[in-house]
């Protein structure tokens, strides 16, 4: 292209140069240089033309290649902004994911100290029951028993009384201090009484005997550590 520019322009300061030595020549030249004027000003025009496709062109192709370059940017920026978004998610579920963990384990910790703490409240609970009850068995037990050593013991001096009461009356009379002699009466004799006693008892039956006996204890009381009797009625 440079290189017909400066062909042309050759041409044309030869042409100018050589016109006055040839204005004397026929018009035959004037027309051939003016044919030759023309075609070097439509080689001009149709390099300019040229020149102007070319920097169009160039244009283009360079408006296609910063399309391209634009479409490739956006295509690795699209991909990067993927990349980040996914790795932002695993990121987000690995978080969660951790997060569950640690609220089930705590939820599971909470669990099971709620049920150490039940059963601790249920073995509280189960001791203060059992507590309330050995403290009513022990009670009723113990009513229990006294109730029966009330009755066995009252059973055991019903007994010994039942047994001792003979022996017991005449030990009394036994121990009873003697008595001036008084004038013999008819509500009184002679014989002591201790002795007396002895043999109205021993003439009566078993079973007034011991109605007696008993009816003499009844009438018993206790005067300065010696126990009297009162004098039995002549029968």
């Amino acid at each position: 292209m440079a290189a017909l520019r400066k062909l042309a322009a050759a041409a044309t300061t030869s042409a100018l140069l050589a016109a006055p030595a040839r204005a004397a020549e026929a018009p035959a030249d004037e027309a051939q240089a003016a044919e030759l004027r023309a075609k070097l000003l439509a080689l001009a025009a149709a390099q300019r033309e040229r020149t102007d496709w070319e920097a169009r062109r160039l244009h283009q192709l360079m408006r296609a290649v910063d399309e391209e370059h634009s479409r490739e940017r956006a295509a690795t920026l699209e991909k990067a902004a993927a990349e980040d978004a996914k790795a932002f998610a695993e990121e987000r579920a690995r978080t969660a994911e951790q997060r569950d963990k640690s609220d089930e384990a705590a939820a599971v910790r909470e669990r099971a100290e709620a049920r150490a703490d039940v059963r601790r409240l249920l073995t509280e609970y189960d001791d203060a029951l059992a507590a309330v009850w050995r403290g009513k068995v022990q009670g009723a037990e113990s009513e229990a028993h006294g109730k029966a050593r009330e009755t066995l013991l009252a059973e055991i001096e019903a007994a010994a009384n039942e047994r001792d009461d003979a022996p017991r009356l005449q030990t009394v009379f036994e121990r009873r201090p003697p008595k001036r002699p008084s004038p013999p009466s008819r509500a009184c004799s002679t014989v002591p009484m201790a002795t007396r006693e002895r043999q109205i008892t021993s003439r009566l039956p078993f079973g007034r005997r011991r109605r007696d006996d008993c009816s003499r204890a009844s009438r018993q009381w206790r005067a300065g550590g010696i126990y009297l009797a009162s004098t039995p009625s002549a029968r």
